[in-house]
């Protein structure tokens, strides 16, 4: 019986054709010998860099023009853009490449617990306070 592949859902800034960011170039790379499992990367329209077959790529400019108002706060913004995300696939695991601000840790704390998914948190920067924080806690 053959098994299933995983599901990964790479958060992070959208990628572009140029990767000019250490957590974009993270991504990517990872994403492109990633191959016993499914990903989906978020990607501007343009972004034409070659994938292997089994990731797939889902654009935020698209989603952000089709359905979100553009007067909507950022958390608004925010929300809608993991709730459009997470409703098209079901992912076994969600890997973020966000700064961990409380606005940040609090949308995946949410994922976590009302989604039910497991999640894997590049920190990249974090300072005293934010690694004293009750919300870093609980991820």
């Amino acid at each position: 019986m053959l098994k299933s592949k995983k599901k990964v859902l790479f958060l992070s800034r959208p990628l572009t054709n140029t990767l000019d960011e250490g957590s974009k170039n993270l991504v990517y790379y990872i994403c492109k010998n990633f191959k016993n499992h499914d990903s989906i990367i978020i990607t501007n329209d343009e972004f034409s860099l070659p994938l292997p077959s089994n990731v797939k790529t889902k654009s935020i400019n698209r989603m952000i023009d089709s359905s979100i108002d553009k007067h909507s706060s950022s958390i608004v913004i925010k929300l809608k853009l993991i709730i459009i995300t997470l409703s098209f696939w079901k992912y076994d695991l969600i890997h973020s490449f966000f700064t961990l601000t409380p606005l940040n840790a609090i949308i995946l704390l949410i994922t976590k617990k009302i989604f039910r998914k497991k999640l894997l948190i590049n920190l990249p920067t974090l300072d005293r306070d934010e690694i004293n924080s009750m919300i870093i806690k609980y991820l």
